[in-house]
């Protein structure tokens, strides 16, 4: 009964995770055809399922290999759909995406050579949630709010993007660095 319970939290957990891949699509066609409503929603709705996903994994212990996988998988395109649209949009540098975008390549070409698909690290995890919330800030509906409001959270919103960036930088130093210091060991 035990082994029936855990797999059956694993399948809701994959599924959890899966759900993210494919919303990346709609998200990005949202911000293309002006609904920032939706696209808010989306993103939140992927924020709460990765938390959930990742929550539930570790309650009731159920992670498997595909999930440790497919979860970082589903972050890059969750976060990176919206970043070309806010980069196309001249909101921010597209070098910093780029930047961002081949950090994204190293860390995944490391990770997916583990068996377990390599722990993020929680400086990697913070940078997700910066992210997250920059984007949320920089998509911000211009009706949600007076002038005054909306400029407020459009600056916290790229703060919060140079903050995530910082993050993407230095915690991709100590992945090199401790790839280094493993074969050197």
């Amino acid at each position: 009964m035990r082994l029936a319970k855990i797999n059956n939290w694993r399948k809701i957990v994959l599924s959890l995770t899966l759900a993210r891949i494919f919303l990346g699509l709609p998200l990005l066609l949202s911000l293309n055809f002006g609904n920032f409503k939706l696209a808010i929603f989306l993103l939140i709705f992927a924020g709460a399922t990765d938390f959930l996903d990742g929550f539930w994994a570790r309650k009731f212990n159920c992670s498997s290999i595909l999930g440790a996988k497919l979860d970082p998988l589903a972050d890059k395109i969750l976060i990176f759909a919206p970043l070309i649209w806010i980069a196309k949009q001249g909101i921010l540098p597209i070098w910093a995406i780029w930047v961002l975008f081949s950090r994204e390549l190293i860390i995944s070409s490391w990770r997916s050579s583990e068996v377990d698909g390599g722990p993020a690290s929680t400086s990697g995890k913070l940078k997700t949630t910066f992210q997250f919330i920059s984007i949320l800030f920089l998509i911000w509906p211009n009706a949600w709010g007076s002038s005054h409001q909306i400029l407020l959270i459009k600056q916290l919103g790229n703060l919060f993007f140079w903050i995530s960036f910082f993050l993407a930088i230095s915690s991709c130093s100590k992945y090199i660095n401790l790839r280094k210091d493993s074969r050197l060991g």
